[in-house]
Formats: structure tokens, sequence, C-alpha cells
């Protein structure tokens, strides 16, 4: 069996190709450190600079936002500090609390605020990738840094509101960062040449070195004269700054840059133009995960960053356990290690580059500068609790530590770039430049009209869900009576939220009213989604749910029986644009941009409880809780206008489409879009399994979603008693994470289709699966390994948003195996689905108000058990392919 080597040129040998080179740059003057290609590498420079110095600010501030950062036992120091350098500490405290807030946050806490910024990082890498393949290195990195700088002017404000917006804020920031990391790796695809590849590269890594050594060096001056806050204001600040500089200043391409010399721009592209093929190939998946030289980059790349990251947070707050110094001499002792960094980061390119034109091989090369860069760096960290404590030692094993450290910037991280330069993204992003080539793509019509339902579903999925939340204000008692160790929660004001007394059982009936309506309407919208123009329908439709959230309150003036009236009628509203918007993408979805498009729709579901959590309970709060209905309803009644103005039923019909863009989608659905409706096959439907799998399975979903969706604020205010403002932003995380999964998926499943690596049938099982059966393993945690307040968050968190994989499994089945029928079908298992939904509802009020001590172990378990037998179902059954009694017999569109 043949096998598949990954080299960066297939015929030539690295000699070879450092030769050609040779001769290239002795044939022609090119310009050297004053060109254009080091520009953009200080520019890139100043990027991750500002990159990581936000990233970084909290190391240095922790010290002066908490009230105690220190561990008596780990300081076992027998030398006095030289000088002033020992001054008095809690002097020091008292002085900046003074200029800003302080916090009692344990070191659990600070550490869990620490990471919580590697969480995006670690999800955004591949799809930053993906992005610069897609818009460009220079939109990605700018709008990634200026979405960095703005959430970094956020942090204190978000401090002071609570902690719980303080992670979530720095989780976002991490989506940035992450975006800003993983995307500016393209750029030196086009733009460095082989000879010059370490030291651009190190040009622009070392970068994040110097603004850490700089935030720590500057840092406790500002904390001493302005307080903490300014850190965060003035490197924010600089972040936009630096922004606007990149948007002007750096091009993605050399021969698209408009002030590079004629004689620069021939030496790049000639150098790259057997490694940069103009012709997009497909990603060698399979050759990859059997490569033992791209395995070893990983692994490696790895453990040094766990090195360097242990470097970045807890310097600070270790040289405070061991010295107990002021903040000023804190900043000023961390930046030491990364100032030298920073020199042996830039020398250590130059070394490469000087080892390669010397003719060392270049595998030798990377090699060495891994080496020095891992080995030296563990073993003086590793040595430095076994030696003596004294002031001197610690800085200098420190420095050494951490100075060294960046000298694998011109080893294995640019190891990618020699492996594979055609896939170097690839490599550093594990994800493709790009599906499809010479067609519109997010700035597209149809990307347009997702984006459109998207905030069509965010809207109608706030107004059903902010009842489950302000429910906890409209009534005097939302948890089970006689439940032990219970405790008294904060009440609002009385005048501003007006107190219901309405039993567990009326408020179950209250929650799960709006599935009625939305019962009622599954069948005929199905039907009637093929025969007549959706525009009117679910414009109308959404205008109506609007207006009836905005007569929510009143109608719970009036009594509990009004709001529920109002509720089913807005679920027949809400039935009404949830199902007939499936029927849309049978016209204007290409086959391979399915997962895609629907998942940015359908993660508007997601994205509303989120935005509904996070704010309402500060609505409740400030506002009272009919402010919450009223804001969302003429929300609601805004965007119903913006429907009617920019939607079109068929993409034929769109006035400002281009033609190429109207060609492509009628092209790619040739045979599935029939001029006329057939009648329904009903017994066809009634015997066919895989349709019977869908519908099973989403009865699954909705009976998991709805379950989890109406009652995580009373499981948060049952078992963890907080106030209503926390628990909404304690709720609201699950559904931020949710919609991150939800559009990741998308992405992922076109991928694995247009690469070929599954079948259909196997991407909608593999996502279906990821989907249902996650969740049941997190309530299984929840339930049995969640022993603390964060605990029990993280697993809730990730049950609810586990879920939002199934966008791209039985959501979108139906459309690959009856496309003709796709309305009517989901539609159908929609209806069952929502039967599903009510009966969770309900059933978990009666179960909380019938037995409060073991309620939501029945509860879950019960859930449990549906999930697993749904999917399994599924799994068996589910096709991928038109089935015979789906498919056009006449009428055909060629």
């Amino acid at each position: 069996m043949s096998t598949v080597e990954l080299k960066p040129i297939s015929k030539q040998s690295e000699d070879t190709l450092d030769m050609q080179v040779d001769k290239k740059t002795s044939s022609q003057k090119v310009p050297s450190l004053c060109a254009i290609r080091y520009g953009i590498a200080l520019l890139a420079h100043f990027a991750n600079f500002t990159l990581i110095a936000q990233n970084s600010i909290i190391s240095i501030t922790m010290v002066a936002m908490v009230n105690n950062t220190d561990q008596s036992h780990v300081n076992n120091s027998t030398e006095e500090l030289p000088g002033d350098l020992n001054g008095d500490q809690h002097e020091a405290s008292t002085h900046l609390s003074a200029k800003a807030p302080v916090y009692n946050w344990s070191p659990q806490t600070q550490g869990i605020i620490f990471s919580s910024v590697q969480y995006g990082m670690m999800l955004m890498q591949g799809p930053g990738g993906f992005l610069a393949g897609k818009i460009g290195t220079k939109k990605v990195v700018g709008i990634a840094l200026l979405g960095s700088s703005l959430l970094t002017l956020c942090i204190p404000p978000a401090a002071n509101l609570g902690l719980g917006l303080l992670l979530a804020a720095r989780a976002v920031q991490g989506f940035t960062q992450g975006a800003g990391y993983g995307g500016q790796f393209a750029l030196w695809q086009r733009w460095a040449p082989p000879q010059e590849r370490s030291r651009l590269c190190s040009i622009a890594l070392s970068g994040m070195v110097l603004g850490i050594f700089v935030v720590l060096l500057v840092g406790g001056v500002i904390i001493q004269a302005l307080g903490w806050p300014f850190v965060f204001y003035i490197f924010g600040g600089f972040g936009c700054g630096c922004s606007l500089l990149w948007f002007i200043l750096v091009y993605d391409d050399p021969a698209s840059h408009p002030w590079i010399s004629s004689s620069e721009k021939e030496y790049i592209l000639s150098s790259l133009h057997q490694q940069i093929s103009s012709e997009e190939q497909s990603l060698p998946i399979k050759a990859m995960l059997k490569s033992l030289p791209l395995w070893t980059m990983c692994l490696g790349t790895t453990t040094h960053q766990w090195l360097v990251n242990t470097y970045i947070v807890y310097i600070p707050t270790y040289i405070s356990y061991v010295f107990k110094i002021n903040i000023r001499d804190n900043g000023f002792l961390s930046s030491l290690p990364f100032f030298i960094g920073w020199v042996v980061g830039i020398l250590g390119g130059l070394l490469a580059d000087f080892l390669l034109s010397k003719n060392f091989r270049l595998v030798t090369v990377r090699k060495i500068l891994t080496v020095l860069g891992n080995l030296p760096s563990a073993a003086l960290i590793v040595s430095l609790p076994y030696i003596q404590f004294s002031y001197v030692t610690t800085i200098a094993f420190l420095t050494l530590s951490c100075g060294l450290a960046p000298l694998c910037q011109s080893g294995i991280y640019i190891n990618a770039l020699d492996l594979a330069p055609r896939s170097s993204k690839g490599l550093d992003t594990i994800i493709s430049e790009k599906f499809l080539s010479g067609v519109p793509g997010f700035c597209s019509f149809r990307y347009g009209l997702a984006v459109v339902l998207h905030f069509c579903n965010i809207v109608i999925m706030a107004q059903r869900v902010c009842l489950n939340l302000t429910m906890v204000a409209m009534v005097n008692r939302t948890e089970p009576p006689h439940l032990p160790n219970g405790s008294a929660v904060e009440r609002l004001d009385d005048g501003k939220n007006p107190v219901y007394s309405w039993s567990l059982d009326i408020q179950g009936l209250i929650l799960s009213s709006v599935f009625f309506g939305m019962v009622v309407v599954q069948i005929p919208v199905g039907y009637l989604s093929g025969l007549y123009p959706m525009k009117r329908i679910l414009g109308f439709s959404m205008l109506l749910s609007s207006v009836l959230s905005m007569l929510i309150p009143p109608a719970a003036q009036a009594g509990a029986a009004f709001v529920i009236v109002c509720r089913v009628l807005q679920g027949v509203a809400q039935g009404i644009v949830s199902t007939g918007q499936h029927e849309i993408w049978v016209k204007w979805a290409p086959p391979l941009e399915r997962g895609r498009l629907t998942s940015m729709t359908l993660s508007g579901f997601v994205m509303g409880p989120f935005i509904v959590l996070l704010v309402s309970g500060f609505i409740c709060d400030l506002l009272g809780w009919p402010m919450v209905f009223y804001i969302f309803g003429i929300f609601g009644c805004i965007l119903s206008l913006c429907w009617f103005l920019l939607f079109y039923d068929d993409p034929k019909d769109h006035p400002y489409m281009s033609s190429r863009e109207k060609a492509y989608i009628t092209s790619s659905l040739p045979q599935q879009v029939s001029s006329r409706r057939q009648s329904l096959p009903i017994k066809a439907m009634l015997r066919s399994l895989p349709l019977w799998a869908i519908i099973i399975n989403t009865f699954a979903f909705i009976w998991s979603n709805s379950l989890l969706v109406t009652y995580t604020p009373t499981f948060i205010n049952t078992v963890l008693h907080v106030n209503i403002r926390e628990n909404g932003l304690l709720s609201s995380l699950s559904y931020l994470l949710a919609y991150i999964c939800g559009i990741v998926a998308g992405q992922l499943a076109d991928f694995l289709l247009s690469r070929k690596i599954f079948s259909v049938a196997n991407v909608r099982k593999l996502f279906s699966t990821l989907g249902i059966l996650s969740p049941v393993i997190f309530i299984m945690c929840l339930l049995y390994l969640s022993s603390s307040f964060y605990s029990t968050i993280i697993f809730l968190t990730l049950a609810n948003s586990t879920l939002s994989f199934s966008f791209c499994g039985q959501h979108i089945n139906a459309l690959d195996i009856a496309p003709s029928y796709y309305g009517f079908i989901k539609a159908v298992s929609a209806l069952i689905g929502m039967i599903g939904g009510l009966i969770s509802s309900a059933v978990a009020g009666l179960i909380l108000n019938q037995d409060p001590e073991n309620a939501w172990h029945k509860i879950f378990f019960l859930m449990s058990g549906i999930n697993v037998t749904c999917l399994t179902f599924y799994n068996v059954f589910a096709k991928g392919e038109i089935q015979d009694w789906a498919k056009e017999t006449k009428n055909t569109r060629l």
C-alpha cells in the first residue's frame, strides 16, 4: 500500500531549495530590513504584542484586585529582600483599594478567571484559520484585534457587575484572541521566502513576549498611580489604535500591495512559486493522521504552550507569594524574564537563518531550536522548588527559564511551513482554506437570508424563554415546599415587580402553555408552506408574537388564565415561524452548504435564550420584570418590518442578487425542486423507517431542550440559591456555548461532506450522536460528580450547549431524504417533538411538586432514558440519500 508523505516540494530536496533561493537572491538586489515584508512582520509583532498584553493584564492586576493572593505555606524564604523592595504589603493594599475596588476571590476562583480566556482561544484557533482563508488575514486579525481591545475596556465594569459577567467577558475575549492567533499564520504562506521564514516569524511572534514584558513592567506603576482599571483602559485604547493601523497597512498578498517595489514582489513570488499552488487542493486528512512528523509537531507545541502559559499566568502571583513585595516592584521583577525572552526570540530567528545559510539541514535547525527552547526551561523551572530560596537565585532561575522558551519560535512553531507549505494554514488550524471558489460566500444573499432568519429565531426564542426567568420574580416561591437546606433569596422591589401567588402546578402550566399553540399549527403550516409564499405568513406571525409578548404583563394583572391564553396564541404565531422557515431552504440552500446555512439559522434558537437570560436579571433588577416583555416585544416588531423589506421567497425573484449567485443556487438544485407540488405519499411515509428515525430522534431532542431551557433557571434557584441577576448570568452561559457549538458544527459538517471524508448518512449520525448523547453524559456528571458551585455550573452548561450539535444531524436529515416534502416532514417531526416538550415541562412540574427531595434525579433519569432509546433507533435506521417515495417522477426542472 502506498503512503503519502508531506514534503515542502515534491521532487526537490531541502538543499536544492536552498541553492535555488541563494541563486535568486544573488542575481538581484532585494530590499531587506526596510522591505515591506519586514514592515508586515513588524505590524504582526505589534498585533501579537497587543493581544498577549490584553490576555496577560489580569496576571498582574489580580494582585491588586483581590484582598489576598498570599498562601503562607508557600513562603519558605529565610532571606530578606534587598533595600526598599520589602515594603508594607498591608499598607500598599489599603492604598490601592482606595483607588479601585477589591474583591474577595479565593485562589480557586482566581485560577478559573485566569484560565477562562483559554477556552475561547482553544475553540477559535481552527475557525480563525478557516476565516483567514475565506476573507483574508487582514480582516480576521484586524477584527480580532479590535474585538479584543473593546472587551479589554469592558473588563473593569464586568468585574464590578459580578464574577459571572467577568468570566463571560474573558471567555469571549479568548474567542477574539484565538481568531487573531490562528488567522495570522496564513500571512506567511504568501509573504515569507524560505530563507527568511525564521527571521520574519520570530519578529512577528516575539511580540507576544514583549507584550507580557511591557504589561508586567508598567502595570504595577499604573496600578499604584491610577488604579488597576486603568491598565485595562490604556491597553484597550492602544489596541484600538493598532487595529486601525492594521486595516490601513496590511495586505494579504504581496501581489495586491500598492506600495511594494517590483523587485521585492518578484523576489517573494519567485521564491514561493513551487510551494504555493494557485490551484486549491483538498486537505490530505488521512495522510496527516498517519504522519509522525506532524504528530511530533503537535505534541511538542502542546507541551511548550503548557510551559509558557504557566509563566504568563502565575509568575506575578508566585513572586507575590514568595517575596511579599508591593505591586510596582512585583511588575518590574515579573517583566524581566519576558524582556530576555523577547531578545532571545529575535536572536533565535537570526541564528536559525544563519545556520541554514551555512548549509545546516533544515530539520536539524528546527530540532536544535526546539530543544533549546524546551529542555533548559523545563529543567530550570523544575529545580526552582528544590533550591534554597533567595532573591537572586529565584529571579535568575525564573528569568533564564522563561527567557529561553521563545527559541521554539524558530523551531517547532514554523515547522508546519517546512512540512507542507500548501497546507500551512491547515496544519496550524486544521481547517481548510475554502470549500468553494468563484461563488459569493459569506457576503452573498443566501448567507444574508440566513442572518435575517437567525435574528428572527433569536426574537422568537427570546419572547418564549423570557417568562422562564421572570417567573422567579413574578411569584413568591419557585422552589418546592419543604425543601431542606433552603436559604433566603434577595427579594426585588414589589413596586416595579408585581408578585403573584401561583402554585407550582400553575407555574408549570403557564410555562408549558406556549407548546399547546405550537402543537396545533405544525401540520397545517408544514403542508401549506409548500403551496403558499412564506414571506407574509412568517412576517405577520412574528409581528403577532411580538404584540402578544407586550400584552403578557397586563394579562398577568388580570389573572393566570389570561396569561395562559396569551401564551397559547403566542405559541401559534411562533409555531408558524419556527416550522414555516424550513421550506425556505428547499429553494435557497445548495447541498454542500446546508449544514452551514441551517446551523446559522437554527443557532438563533440558542442565542435567544442566552441574551434573555443574560440581560433579563439586570432588567428585572433595574426596571422591573414587565420591561423584559416590552423590550423584546418592541424589538420583534422592528424585525418583522425588516423581514418584509428584505426577504424574497425564491432566489430568482430577488432584485439585487447577482446572476452568478442565482445560477449557482439554481444549478445546484436541478432535480430537487419541482415546478409544482405533488400529492403527499402518506402510506410510503408511514412505512419509511428513515423518516421515523428522524421523527423519534427529534422527539428526544425537543424533550431534552424544552426541559433544560424551561427549568435551568428554576434548578439554579433551587439548588444554588442565587439572586435573579446572578441566576440570569449563570443560566445564559450554556446558550453562549451552544451558539458557538451550533455554528462550528455547521462548518464541520459541510467540511466533512465537501472533502468526502464521511457519507451524508454518517455525518448526520455523528452529529445526532454528539447532540443527543453528550447531554446525557454531562447530566449524569451533574448528578454524581458535581460537588461544588463551579462543577454544577460547568456540567449544567455543557449539558445544555452540546444539544446544538444536533442542528447538523436529524434536524436537516429530512432535506437529504425528501427535499420535496421537507416542510411537511419538519412539521410532523416538530409536532411529535413538541408533544414531548409539552409533556416534559408538565411532568417536571408535577415531579417537583410531589417529590422535591429526589425530583431532579427522576427528571434527569427520565430524560436520559428517552435520549438513549431514540438515538439508538436513529443510528440503526437513518439514511442520507433521497428515498424512492420522495423522488420526482415528472415536472423535474433540468
